[in-house]
């Protein structure tokens, strides 16, 4: 992200101490630990730091308003946020609507915080910080496949949003299957299964759809492959990213994938790297395809 870089063995070393501080401050198996910020480094330290521990994580949408946020907060029974300064600053005026909320961790905040947040700083320090940390192990806990693992709430068209349980089985099986899905793939195409490489992912889908969560975090863990993140998406910036850091794989929602086609920058730039877009959420126009 930006000029932030964190390898496998950092970041390792971030999720190994920030699941100690969970306990420390009480997060037991089945505890509620929100998670709402931007596609940020810190994200899947987050999430695999509380998942394992066995604490159900619940990556709320960044993109909700004040009132959203509470309502998700409340809802899951939420007793620790990690979050980022923008939603902390929306969900504070309303603390006193969320009595289970004990723990607030807040990250990349530029003033004092108000309110009983701390900073995710002064806990595990910064992206480029982690390879400093302690070299110690992620706590040893019994957990089962089926055991529940993340809420992520549907958008409520009907209603109000609902929480969708997903357990570890779900999360490793899906990693799995992208694997397979990619062979496939390769086969239906009259090629043969490739030689496993590291790849190089730009993930400009938000961190709390399950789409970028279980099926391009999952497997880009799995995989050894590096995730590149955007503060938000634009194409010159995407096309610059691509060039530099030769990302082979991108996509989203079919506009992304038109806008890589259609800017009239495009041929200012080597996206030679780039073999997979990949998007859903909406209608593929034919065009589009060919």
């Amino acid at each position: 992200f930006a000029d932030e870089r964190v390898t496998y063995a950092s970041w390792y070393r971030a999720v190994a101490a920030l699941a100690v501080e969970l306990q420390k401050i009480g997060v037991s198996k089945g505890d509620r630990v929100s998670l709402a910020m931007r596609n940020l480094p810190e994200w899947p330290v987050i999430f695999f730091a509380a998942a394992s521990i066995g604490a159900i994580v619940v990556p709320l949408n960044a993109w909700w308003t004040d009132q959203e946020l509470v309502f998700g907060l409340a809802n899951s029974g939420t007793s620790v946020l990690f979050c980022d300064a923008e939603r902390w600053d929306r969900i504070l005026p309303h603390m006193a609507d969320l009595p289970d909320l004990k723990h607030i961790i807040v990250a990349r905040s530029q003033d004092p915080l108000a309110g009983p947040a701390r900073t995710l700083e002064e806990l595990i320090g910064r992206p480029n910080d982690y390879a400093s940390l302690p070299n110690q192990d992620i706590p040893d806990m019994n957990i089962a496949p089926d055991d529940p693992a993340t809420i992520f709430y549907t958008s409520g068209t009907t209603g109000q949003p609902k929480g969708a349980l997903g357990t570890h089985r779900n999360l490793t099986t899906n990693a799995i299957s992208v694997g397979y899905s990619g062979a496939a793939a390769a086969l239906r195409r009259g090629d043969e299964i490739p030689e496993p490489t590291v790849r190089v992912i730009l993930t400009v889908v938000p961190m709390f759809h399950c789409t970028a969560c279980s099926a391009i975090m999952m497997p880009t863990v799995q995989g050894g492959h590096k995730m590149v993140y955007l503060h938000k998406w634009d194409t010159v910036q995407a096309m610059e990213i691509i060039e530099r850091e030769k990302v082979n794989a991108t996509g989203g929602v079919p506009f992304i994938a038109w806008q890589l086609i259609e800017h009239p920058d495009r041929e200012k730039y080597d996206l030679s790297s780039i073999d997979s877009i990949s998007y859903g959420g909406a209608p593929s126009a034919p065009d589009l395809v060919r």
